[in-house]
């Protein structure tokens, strides 16, 4: 475990019982022992440094310390509208692609999708294993902040690009691009929506309306056909390594 996500009971300095499940996670399947330091994060983002006190059998004495300071290079938030996927694919989209630096997970359903998507009992049990799977990404990675999973919507309800700040990104197996990504990037964007299609891709006039009404920039995935799962982590890692070096361009 490289972060440790403090329950909202153990947020703060000082000490605290660390007791349930984290206590579980930390101390009998990661065998995290008394002396250990841990880097921690609470649910707003708080950055913490941990110190495991003591080990007993039901909980463990944790004290809290403000984390030393971290200079990190700031990057737009990055939002993934993805098509939805059959099975558990999408587990393996969100683990990855928190791992990679996503903030936003929005999954949408569009005409070719053909998994069941009812706001019913199992739809929520989805839904707590897709948190569930970004927070074990977060402790995995040692990031430092938890992305946010949403519902599905329908294709339609992406919202359109509408501010000046944002840039939205639209990943397609066919040559639509109009200019390269490192170009669409440029400026000081403070959010970049990409959309991936699931699978079968998406339907000719979905494509115009996010190209179109929406406001999305088309982005060519090349010449080999991409998995959906494959292509969100295509997607991210090239927006992401873009954004990154941005700072180390010459103008010259």
């Amino acid at each position: 475990m490289r972060t440790l996500i403090l329950p909202p009971e153990c947020s703060g300095e000082g000490r605290h019982r660390l007791t349930g499940k984290p206590f579980h996670h930390l101390c009998h399947v990661r065998r995290t022992a008394a002396g250990s330091v841990l880097d921690a994060i609470d649910e707003h983002g708080g950055r913490y440094e941990v110190v495991v006190v003591a080990v007993h059998a039901a909980f463990c004495e944790i004290d809290v310390f403000p984390a030393p300071r971290r200079d990190e290079p700031t990057l737009p938030r990055l939002v993934l509208y993805q098509g939805l996927p059959k099975g558990r694919k999408l587990d393996q989209i969100i683990r990855q692609c928190t791992e990679a630096g996503i903030d936003e997970i929005r999954p949408f359903v569009s005409r070719y999708t053909v998994v069941e998507t009812r706001g019913d009992e199992r739809g929520a049990r989805k839904r707590e294993r897709w948190a569930a799977v970004a927070r074990e990404a977060v402790q995995q990675s040692g990031r430092g902040t938890v992305p946010r999973i949403f519902e599905p919507v329908p294709l339609d309800g992406i919202p359109a690009i509408g501010e000046p700040d944002s840039v939205g990104l639209l990943f397609h197996e066919a040559p639509l691009a109009q200019a390269a990504l490192h170009e669409y990037l440029t400026g000081s964007p403070q959010t970049v929506a990409m959309v991936v299609g699931g699978e079968g891709g998406l339907a000719p006039d979905e494509v115009d309306f996010l190209i179109g009404e929406a406001g999305y920039r088309p982005v060519f995935l090349g010449p080999t056909v991409l998995r959906t799962e494959t292509a969100a982590i295509y997607a991210l890692a090239a927006v992401r390594t873009i954004l990154r070096e941005k700072p180390t361009w010459s103008s010259d």
